[in-house]
């Protein structure tokens, strides 16, 4: 499986040991401002790491967590749907399943990835595989970076666009159909940048961490949230701009109260 995911990686003419062959004895030198071949990152190494990352025990734990809060939370809507008609509305029910969903099983994939992955890809050989094929350290490590913020945007924003079309197959009318679709838009944007900070958040305290990476990503994301919250300063931290970015999203969107 390792070595389909990266086979593809070589560009034309890539050695197994050097990105741009050495040039022959007696061959013309290029001409001057001719750019030479770097590589980048490419999907299948961003694929790589990814299903790496979903394999873990916390991902497991995430996928659980947010199949737990989608069927929930379409209980919940159903619920609400037959208790009050045609007037029923999801917007506050969605918006409370993406903060759940977010700190549940959002940061179940962060904490995933939040430990010494280059080590991790390096004891199992990854980067070894990934060098023989051609491709640098430089483009691993953002391959692992990309992984967690599209395995943790995924893993919210799915059940929220699973919730906001049943909001608005539930939905009464077209008019709080349309809302509710403004709803659903704003939910995965949303999802889209708590997966990336996130994700991202979570990589850089599990290389500078080390093995203590998971209590660098709780000290970055949970310690400030906490004295902030005391302060009243709470929008400061990173759990509560993500929240005013859900509410401010969520009312531009489609004009719902919350």
């Amino acid at each position: 499986m390792t070595a389909r995911a990266i086979a593809p990686l070589n560009g034309p003419g890539m050695g197994p040991d050097q990105a741009v062959p050495a040039a022959p004895a007696g061959a013309a030198a290029p001409p001057v401002g001719r750019r030479v071949p770097r590589l980048g990152v490419r999907a299948p190494l961003v694929e790589l790491c990814r299903e790496r990352l979903r394999r873990t025990l916390g991902a497991r734990m995430a996928f659980l967590l947010a199949a737990g809060t989608t069927l929930t939370f379409a209980v919940i809507a159903i619920a609400i749907r037959v208790a009050d008609g045609s007037d029923a509305s999801f917007a506050g029910l969605i918006v409370q399943a993406a903060r759940v969903v977010t700190w549940g099983a959002g940061s179940a994939v962060a904490l995933a990835a939040a430990v010494d992955r280059r080590a991790v890809d390096r004891a199992e050989g990854i980067d070894m595989l990934a060098a023989v094929r051609g491709m640098p350290a430089y483009a691993l490590d953002a391959a692992r970076a990309l992984a967690a913020m599209v395995q943790t945007a995924v893993i919210i924003g799915v059940p929220v666009a699973i919730l906001s079309v049943l909001g608005v197959i539930l939905s009464g009318s077209v008019f709080v159909a349309a809302r509710q679709a403004g709803v659903g838009v704003a939910v995965m944007l949303y999802a889209v940048v708590a997966g990336v900070v996130l994700g991202a958040v979570a990589t850089a305290a599990g290389r500078y961490g080390g093995r203590r990476g998971r209590w660098v990503l709780l000290g970055v994301v949970v310690g400030p949230w906490i004295a902030l919250d005391i302060a009243g300063r709470s929008t400061w931290s990173i759990p509560g701009a993500l929240d005013a970015l859900l509410e401010l999203s969520v009312r531009l969107l489609s004009g719902a109260r919350l």
